[in-house]
């Protein structure tokens, strides 16, 4: 769970790659909360498996329109005290860690996604190297809620932003749109559109 911290801070190449470690390809499911499922974004399922779950964060973490990421996790001590999963669905020993008090600000352009609340980890060792045991995320429930959206006039106010002016960047109007940490993982959902020049010569074959 610190190796994730690290990944969201540093959005480097060794972050991706470190990322792809952290959870086991052949089980691993995020969760979106009951809120997001159903919605046009969100996969059918209401899950990502492993190869979405790293290419949306590759993609994340590889955009230059993102200004910043500000995630605060793993502030409570009880946040790393692992209990017994019960659920019997999951490897043996598997633990499932309550991560509590989250804050997610991702700042795209000109618009900053929000979010806050608490995810449930369940992490298994299914994996041994040299004899000794790999733990591996298996399962990500996100339990994250849309924060209330901070009036306009009150942005400088709020220690989570930044910025020359309240409310803006670089001078540019900013907008902030309260989400939740599945719902901003689906920005990088799907693949990405065609260059414009693409479409073009797309356009010009079909017509």
């Amino acid at each position: 769970l610190r190796n994730l911290k690290l990944a969201y801070e540093k959005r480097d190449q060794t972050a991706i790659l470190t990322y792809r470690t952290l959870f086991d390809p052949a089980t691993y499911a995020f969760l979106f909360t009951p809120q997001d499922c159903g919605k046009p974004d969100i996969p059918a399922s209401c899950r990502f498996t492993y190869a979405e779950e790293t290419a949306t964060a590759e993609s994340l973490f590889s955009d230059p329109t993102v200004e910043y990421v500000r995630l605060t996790f793993l502030a409570n001590a009880a946040d790393t005290v692992g209990v017994a999963d019960t659920t019997r669905t999951h490897p043996a020993g598997t633990l499932r860690f309550t991560v509590t008090g989250i804050a997610l600000d991702v700042k795209k352009r000109d618009t900053t996604y929000m979010t806050n609340g608490s995810c449930d980890f369940y992490i298994a060792p299914v994996d041994t190297v040299s004899g000794q045991a790999m733990w591996r995320i298996v399962q990500w429930d996100d339990h994250t809620a849309p924060p209330p959206a901070p009036p306009a006039s009150a942005a400088s106010d709020d220690p989570r932003r930044d910025g020359p002016t309240a409310g803006s960047s670089r001078g540019h109007p900013s907008s902030v749109r309260p989400t939740t940490w599945g719902a901003i993982k689906t920005l990088y959902y799907g693949p990405p559109p065609p260059p414009a020049a693409s479409r073009i010569l797309e356009d010009e074959r079909n017509d």
